[in-house]
């Protein structure tokens, strides 16, 4: 197989994949501040209500700001939270940012 139509072959494989996992995403929310999930505010509860419309939550990990290193209380409040998203039925889109 010349390279040409091999590389094309892998490069269709790889855009089915990912057609594949977006395929069920319809509408989503992001969850930008830490605030949200320090003060509690998503609870089981707004996630159920959330399952009636919204296929995914974009949720950016905790960051440090100008020092990325980040306490292990927060990266695991994180973690529940990701974790809770996928548990309502939910998929979680981890957003880093820059």
């Amino acid at each position: 197989m010349p390279v040409a139509l091999a590389a094309q072959a892998a490069e269709s494989a790889a855009a089915a994949r990912v057609r594949r996992f977006l395929a069920p995403l319809r509408f989503g929310i992001n969850v930008e501040r830490s605030d949200v999930l320090m003060n509690g505010w998503l609870t089981d509860a707004v996630l159920r209500e959330y399952t009636a419309g919204v296929t995914h939550i974009r949720i950016y990990p905790p960051s440090g700001g100008r020092f990325p290193l980040v306490s292990q209380e927060q990266f695991a409040l994180w973690l529940r939270a990701s974790r809770g998203i996928i548990e309502a039925g939910m998929t979680v889109l981890p957003r880093c940012r820059g």
